[in-house]
């Protein structure tokens, strides 16, 4: 069989047997989803929990005493349950729709016949028809013709690259000009583009440390519900001989309390209404989480292209060549060439925007750029042949002062292409031997407030770090006119070759070119091995791993739809100015969550303790339900709201929640101590059994209420307002509600009495054991 029958067998494609034996075989385009979680799984996994099961069963038991107006509780409970499922499954679904490659229909070689199908339908070994502007939608080596591929979403190289016959061709990348024929040599999960998806899918994010907390939080309540609450009901029914009735309400106030339940209602609601601010300034929230890793971010990583910059390259200077022999004017000339051209990347279109398009003169030849020979050329009858390119192509170009203007477009890190002439009588076209006409230099427009986002970050101690595909001098100095600090700290990453090399060169760089996606994601994890929070911004697929494996990761809305889907924040309006403002709504909230949640653990901690002094004192546990909830919706529930308000956006604490734990714990030691001592003294006191109640019950309200009032420093008039008005209420509703809360009649005499030794034991107690444990905080220290 002659070389040119063989090719005609080649593109006839496969036969309809041929395509049933590979599927046979399995060898298609299909990809089975591994992993991916159902809407049911999601919901087991967040209702069937250990915590979650006492929650519930105390709730069972509860209402087997008929006391129902004490299962208010599970309202928040049940919110908490939602909220986390509706989070995952949210989560779940932008991972499950992460695509790199389109649905387009796909030209294909069957039975001597071209025919349109759909990407899943291609099998291995088929040969496909691409054409300019088609994304090719499997990996596949060029059998006939010649294209050129723009590979940047997926590499981040901006220039075409010239495929010929025998080149390879990868699925996610575009045709920019040419036609070629090409036939699949990898297909489904083997595919490039695929096993980019497939891995982006697979790789999870680190757990915000909040909700980390949050998990050892429930899993060290869980750990002591049980053998805790056998033993208050042991002590309690078969001991003391108590009521069934009694006995489980008096354990379900010490074991509810020791769950942290306020908590978790806290970040949700305040996660919440962190996002809802940001929809208002037209950023769409995938996560809601992503404000904790935002707020504690000390590393920002962008790409240059498209997030720095616009994208879109624009005709800054036109510096001509004057020739007084060549009859025609530059611009008539590049509209013809324009207009002939087959060319259609970045600098292309640019010229085109600028100089506008004819076709008035005869095109007898054409010679389409590639990233190789780096210029493009269009023959005209009559005239020449017109020929842009690269200068260092020109040997003209060290020669009438264009040198010059060369080496300063360089220095400012502009893309620049020399326009030259050749006679209709060259032997062959060589720009080294053509008239230069002129020197056209090109701006990468840098986005509106970059420079404010940089001053910003620079002025809050955040490193800012390029990460991109281009060249990586181009980018330092794009970087250095952006603002970014250190931009001459760079490394060409084609040339790092070992773990430790890129290891020491995340730790010692600030720009990064040439950089492949895989690299992208190692960078950002070795950043992560150092301890540091890491930020990525971007907008192309080659940012997809590095978007998956960051911290917090933003897109913005003008790049692929597969960084969109992979980020957890996405700029609607690709204003990249509004970062700061996002990190100072992270600060803020995480801030709120960290002042607020420490008033909740106050009732976590004094829970616990409290009922292991019951245990050694055996005696039951003094509070109901009822009570407890009147603490929680008037110290700690309205207030919370009001708090919300607050705009503390100084850089946050390492371990929030464990911080507002050491803050909750000397108002709930002394709660402990105080309400202890009245319990084991009980009897040698001249009080009444509703009095000695009542009087525990102002201890908790106010030691609970010095809880309020430090987390409200610095004073506002709405704290003050708020602070004044939490005293009041909560002591009035003690007042007019006594009876329902089981502390029997009371007189106001007798009650302003109670509520001001409570202030004073409450006081003395308070600022003793925070005096103790500062002194015990020095010593270790």
């Amino acid at each position: 069989m002659d070389q040119t029958t063989q090719n005609q067998a080649e593109l006839a494609g496969l036969t309809d047997e041929q395509v049933a034996a590979q599927r046979n075989q399995g060898l298609d385009n299909q990809v089975a989803e591994n992993g991916q979680k159902s809407l049911g799984t999601i919901i087991r996994r967040n209702l069937f929990t250990w915590l979650n099961f006492f929650q519930f069963g105390i709730g069972v038991l509860i209402a087997l005493t008929g006391a129902y107006i004490n299962l208010l509780y599970l309202v928040v409970v049940s919110f908490n349950i939602i909220s986390g499922i509706v989070q995952e499954w949210r989560t779940q679904r932008m991972t499950n729709q992460l695509a790199i490659l389109s649905n387009d229909k796909v030209r294909t070689r069957r039975n001597g016949k071209t025919v349109s199908l759909e990407p899943e339908q291609l099998v291995l070994d088929d040969v496909i028809e691409l054409t300019a502007g088609d994304q090719i939608s499997a990996d596949a080596i060029v059998i006939s013709g010649q294209l050129f591929a723009n590979e940047a979403l997926l590499t981040g190289e901006v220039d075409p690259i010239t495929k010929n016959v025998g080149a390879q061709v990868l699925s996610g990348s575009f045709v920019v000009s040419g036609k070629a024929y090409a036939r699949i040599n990898r297909i489904g999960k083997d595919n490039f583009a695929t096993q980019l998806t497939l891995r982006a899918r697979e790789s999870k994010r680190e757990t915000s440390p909040i909700l980390q907390s949050m998990q050892h939080f429930n899993h060290l309540a869980s750990m002591l519900m049980l053998p805790l609450g056998v033993i208050l009901f042991v002590q309690a029914y078969f001991v003391r001989g108590a009521s069934f009735n009694r006995t489980i309400l008096n354990m379900a106030t010490a074991l509810l309390g020791i769950m942290p339940i306020g908590v978790q209602l806290l970040l949700g609601v305040s996660f919440i209404a962190g996002a809802m601010w940001l929809s208002v300034k037209h950023v769409l929230v995938h996560d809601l989480y992503a404000l904790d890793a935002l707020s504690r971010t000390d590393v920002l990583c962008l790409d240059k292209t498209g997030t720095i910059t616009e994208g879109k390259i624009s005709v800054s200077a036109v510096h001509e060549v004057p020739q007084p022999a060549f009859p025609y004017s530059l611009k008539e000339v590049l509209q013809n060439f324009i207009g002939a051209t087959d060319d259609n990347n970045s600098t292309y279109k640019a010229l085109k925007e600028y100089f506008g398009t004819l076709n008035e003169w005869d095109v007898t030849g054409k010679i389409p750029f590639s990233s190789e020979q780096k210029w493009s050329a269009v023959s005209f009858a009559d005239l020449g042949t017109i020929i842009t390119g690269a200068p260092e192509k020109f040997k003209q170009t060290t020669t009438n002062g264009i040198a010059t203007k060369v080496l300063a477009a360089q220095q400012q890190g502009k893309r620049l292409i020399c326009v030259g002439y050749l006679a209709p009588d060259a032997e062959t076209i060589d720009p080294a031997q053509a008239t230069v006409l002129a020197v056209i230099t090109f701006n990468d427009k840098i986005r509106t407030n970059v420079h404010e986002v940089l001053d910003y970050c620079n002025a809050q101690h955040i490193n800012v770090k390029i990460i991109s595909g281009d060249n990586p001098f181009t980018i330092s100095t794009v970087a250095a006119h952006a603002g970014i600090k250190n931009a001459d700290q760079l490394v060409d990453m084609s040339q790092i070759t070992t773990q430790h090399d890129l290891e020491v060169a995340a730790q010692d760089n600030n720009v990064f070119g040439r950089v492949t996606p895989n690299q992208k994601q190692a960078l950002i994890k070795a950043l992560q091995d150092k301890g540091h929070t890491v930020t990525m911004v971007g907008d192309g697929v080659n940012d997809v791993l590095a978007l998956r494996a960051a911290n917090c990761s933003i897109a913005i809305n003008g790049g692929s739809p597969a960084a969109k889907q992979a980020a957890q924040l996405v700029l609607l309006n690709d204003d990249f100015g509004i970062l700061p403002a996002l990190i100072k709504e992270g600060r803020r909230v995480v801030n709120i969550v960290t002042r607020v949640s420490s008033l909740f653990f106050v009732k976590v901690i004094y829970s616990l303790l409290l009922s292991l002094v019951c245990v050694v004192l055996n005696v039951p546990y003094p509070f109901l339900p009822i009570e407890i909830t009147l603490t929680d919706t008037l110290i700690e529930g309205y207030p919370t709201f009001f708090l919300q308000f607050s705009q503390d956006t100084n850089p946050v604490k390492k371990q929030p929640l464990r911080f507002a734990f050491g803050q909750a714990l000397p108002f709930a030691i002394a709660i402990t101590l105080g309400v202890g001592g009245l319990l084991s003294l009980s009897h040698a006191l001249p009080l009444a059994a509703n009095q000695r109640t009542t009087l525990m019950f102002y201890l908790v309200i106010w030691c609970s209420l010095f809880s309020l009032l430090r987390i409200c420093n610095p004073y506002n008039r709405l704290k003050v307002l708020l602070g004044i008005v939490s005293v009041v209420t909560v002591f009035t509703a003690a007042f007019v509600f006594q009876s329902l809360l089981g502390f029997g009649p009371l007189t106001l005499l007798q009650d302003l009495t109670l509520v001001g030794i409570a202030f004073g034991i409450s006081l003395a107690l308070s600022l003793l054991v925070k005096g103790c444990l500062m002194l015990i905080s020095r010593q270790r220290a």
